[in-house]
């Protein structure tokens, strides 16, 4: 969090038997400079993906190996609400402007997420598509992801607001799941594969 100098981080501790969602403290006039802030009790789980700071910075966000988003408070550590997605979300979630969340990872479909406080509300669920990349949310209201197709895996802009699909452009010859996405500022897309190919839209 750059406004407040805080770092969140899954630790795991030598001889823990479970991981702990951590924060740290920056501040480069005091000795020492990095300091602990609080660690959360221990995770039922593994942890997969990075930390997502929400856009107020109240709450920090991540995913375990057993499929499950969770939202943790950000001043005290303190566990907020735990989601199961339905299918193993095992890489970080994308957050929209809105606040919204988006599971990645695993063999499942595409959902969003909206974040009420205490509980985790589904917005969509699009059941009908097979996930095969890492979901990014984009300035004008879409999400970007890699999907499954009949011939081999597609690149797939959905309307974040419905989850309606947007356009559909193929990978020709990808197969298996690609590494991630990104979008530029000009709205060029490129992600990759496990078997290095790159491909830009």
């Amino acid at each position: 969090d750059i406004d407040t100098s805080d770092v969140y981080l899954i630790l795991w501790r030598p001889g823990a038997v479970a991981p702990q969602l951590v924060s740290l403290h920056y501040d480069a006039a005091a000795t020492p400079a990095i300091t602990e802030r609080w660690s959360s009790e221990l995770l039922p789980a593994a942890v997969t993906s990075s930390p997502v700071l929400s856009n107020d910075g109240t709450t920090v966000y991540f995913s375990d190996v057993d499929g499950r988003l969770n939202a943790y408070d950000t001043s005290d550590g303190s566990a907020r609400w735990t989601y199961g997605a339905g299918f193993g979300a095992s890489a970080t979630p994308s957050l929209s402007p809105d606040g919204s969340l988006v599971p990645a990872g695993g063999d499942g479909g595409l959902l969003s997420i909206r974040d009420e406080g205490d509980r985790a509300a589904l917005a969509w669920e699009r059941d009908d598509v097979q996930q095969r990349g890492i979901p990014v949310h984009t300035a004008d209201s879409t999400i970007v992801t890699v999907t499954e197709s009949d011939d081999g895996l597609a690149l797939t802009t959905f309307d974040a607001d419905t989850g309606d699909t947007v356009t559909e452009r193929a990978l020709p010859g990808a197969s298996g799941f690609t590494m991630g996405t990104s979008v530029g500022p000009d709205g060029q897309v490129v992600t990759s594969t496990y078997l290095g190919e790159v491909f830009t839209y």
